[in-house]
């Protein structure tokens, strides 16, 4: 069972990166195939977000595919300005990732500018969060 469920991981992944055109009737005769999980744990809509892949995730998004509990943190640790937006916009859970989110921000591991760190900061600011 768990290869079929990561062969629908990868399956999702490459329609989306090479035929998007094809992905809702996939989606469409097989809806469970967007929490398709790989061997990390992420679905393909994480996945993409990690990658910065801004279409990907729109469209998986307006299929229906839910944003997971770590995919903000992770753009944050990242980087991806760009994502991070993006993510408020489509209705990630601030409230279940803020203090996740908080330690990020100021981790010296990701080396994050302090440029990224305002912009990421005002963007939290304007869906009513501090962090």
């Amino acid at each position: 069972m768990e290869f079929e469920h990561n062969y629908d991981f990868y399956l999702l992944l490459d329609a989306v990166l090479n035929e998007p055109h094809k992905v809702k009737d996939i989606v469409v005769s097989n809806r469970a195939i967007l929490d398709a999980e790989n061997l990390s744990g992420e679905n393909v809509l994480s996945w993409l977000a990690l990658e910065n892949h801004v279409e990907g995730v729109c469209l998986l998004r307006t299929l229906g595919s839910k944003i997971q509990q770590f995919t903000l943190c992770e753009a944050i640790q990242m980087g991806n300005t760009e994502m991070v937006i993006l993510l408020l916009e489509l209705g990630a859970d601030i409230e279940a990732e803020i203090t996740s989110c908080r330690s990020a921000i100021e981790n010296k591991i990701f080396n994050l500018s302090s440029k990224k760190k305002r912009l990421i900061r005002r963007y939290f600011i304007q869906y009513g969060h501090e962090i």
